[in-house]
Parts: C-alpha cells; sequence; structure tokens
C-alpha cells in the first residue's frame, strides 16, 4: 500500500510539473481541460449534489491526518489506460476560487476510485463531460 501512494504522488507531481505550473498559480479547469485534450485525456465534472457527497468523505479523511477541510466547486477527472490497459483515473478538486486545488490532484486505479465513489454514495453517471472549457 505504501508504494501505491508513493507512486500515485509521484504520477500527480509529475502532472503538475509537466504544466509548467507553479504551487501558488491558479490552474483553471479551462488550463486543466487543455493540458488533459491536448494529452488525449478526456475531462470530466461532478454534478452538484455529488460533489457534495464527494467533499464530505474527502475532508473526513483529511480530518483524519488533520487536514483543514476543503470546500470543493466541482471534481474533475479524466480517465487513462497505461501499456497493460489498466485504467487509471486522475482526478482533481477545484475550490469555489475555480483553481485546482494543487494538492488534490491525484491518479488512482480504477477499483480504487470505485470504492471512493462508492463510499460517497456516487455513481459514474454523476459525471459529464467538460468540452471546450
Amino acid at each position: 500500500m505504501a508504494f501505491w501512494k508513493i507512486a500515485t504522488a509521484a504520477i500527480a507531481a509529475i502532472f503538475l510539473a509537466s504544466t509548467s505550473v507553479r504551487a501558488d498559480e491558479c490552474v483553471t479547469i479551462d488550463k486543466f481541460h487543455y493540458t488533459l485534450s491536448s494529452k488525449g485525456i478526456a475531462l470530466f465534472g461532478s454534478r452538484a449534489a455529488a460533489t457534495i457527497k464527494m467533499e464530505a468523505v474527502i475532508n473526513k479523511n483529511r480530518a483524519t491526518v488533520g487536514k483543514p477541510a476543503l470546500k470543493a466547486a466541482i471534481l474533475l477527472v479524466g480517465y487513462v489506460k497505461d501499456a497493460n490497459n489498466e485504467v487509471y483515473v486522475l482526478a482533481a478538486v477545484v475550490g469555489e476560487d475555480g483553481c485546482v486545488i494543487q494538492e488534490t490532484v491525484a491518479t488512482l486505479k480504477a477499483d480504487t476510485w470505485i470504492s471512493f465513489l462508492t463510499s460517497a454514495g456516487v455513481e459514474v453517471e454523476d459525471f459529464f463531460p467538460i468540452e471546450g472549457a
């Protein structure tokens, strides 16, 4: 499990580094969408009710490690496959200011993502495609 957490953090860090984003820079949905779509990754956003449910689970998890709660405007996800055809989910939380909360950018295995959705009471249908954000 520790290896997966390290690998996930590394993939997310590589993604942010590849976009040339400073830690204090606001990455908007438009910029996030452009970056992913230029790499052939479709982006999806969470509907309002699903965002509220997922935010509650995220904040519960953050509280267990002493991190402050965050206020999500939307969760963004993109689905990618590796060379072995294994599906991964690139996920990020966008705050109320319209900026991606950089520490929330993560790459998850599909089964981990589905477990998270299930724990939040959310389904894949609770996301809509973002086109030309």
